[in-house]
């Protein structure tokens, strides 16, 4: 996202920044309510209050995307005020615990927090919209000359970590990594990792997925957070 908003916005030069090593793959985050999932239809946001995510743009950018694919007036929304972009994703638990809002836009631990505290259900899984670069690492292009092989060496290791992963499993990584979220429960930590795992939201390979690239830039030029189309080419470098 920073890529394409610096493509977008200056001319290339050698501070301009490039991404490489693909880390999330797919959006990783939900729509979570106390409706029934079954028979949800997302164009149903159009006369429901929501909360988004304010704490980055990218998910209510992509979401917006979705919405305009099925002709839902997300102008509407705006003007009718469905749409509280304010509220951090604890403040939103607390609105859907309290009735002041129908839907909330989380991401892990919060909807295993949800789910297990207030009996609320998920009702869209984001990485169903398909592949959508959204972690990677990024350098500048004059950084990348001094670095490559650093930066190279960077790459291989995630693409190692990658393999692990999925030899291993969400159980040994979620006991791996509690040392790192003291704040959150064993149980809250493991039915994160396991939901993450088996969504594929993380990547299997570090190669940035083209199809991915550019689901994203798609979404933030049609919510007008870049203007201009951006090629994969000349953001994304490969290593071989």
């Amino acid at each position: 996202m920073r890529v394409l908003k610096d493509r977008d916005n200056s001319p290339q030069n050698g501070t301009s920044l490039l991404c490489f090593g693909e880390v999330v793959a797919r959006d990783p985050f939900y729509l979570v309510g106390n409706a029934e999932p079954k028979g949800f239809k997302l164009a149903e946001l159009a006369t429901t209050r929501l909360g988004v995510a304010s704490e980055v743009p990218t998910p209510w950018l992509c979401l917006q995307a979705d919405l305009r694919d099925l002709q839902v007036d997300v102008s509407a929304m705006l003007r009718g005020n469905l749409v509280n972009s304010g509220l951090s994703m604890p403040e939103q638990l607390c609105f859907l615990r309290d009735g002041k809002l129908d839907i909330g836009q989380l991401f892990e631990p919060y909807v295993s927090q949800a789910l297990a505290e207030d009996n609320a259900k998920i009702l869209y899984a984001a990485c169903d919209r398909g592949p959508t670069v959204y972690t990677t690492f990024i350098c500048s292009r004059d950084g990348l000359s001094r670095h490559q092989k650093a930066f190279a060496a960077l790459y291989s290791t995630l693409k190692k970590l990658q393999l692990w992963i999925q030899v291993r499993g969400p159980d040994e990584l979620s006991r791996l990594v509690r040392p790192f979220f003291p704040d959150v429960s064993p149980k809250l930590l493991h039915d994160s990792i396991h939901r993450y795992f088996a969504s594929g939201i993380w990547s299997r390979s570090p190669e940035i997925s083209r199809p991915g690239f550019e689901r994203l830039a798609q979404s933030l030029k049609a919510g007008g957070f870049i203007k201009s189309h951006i090629g994969y080419e000349s953001c994304v470098h490969r290593f071989h």
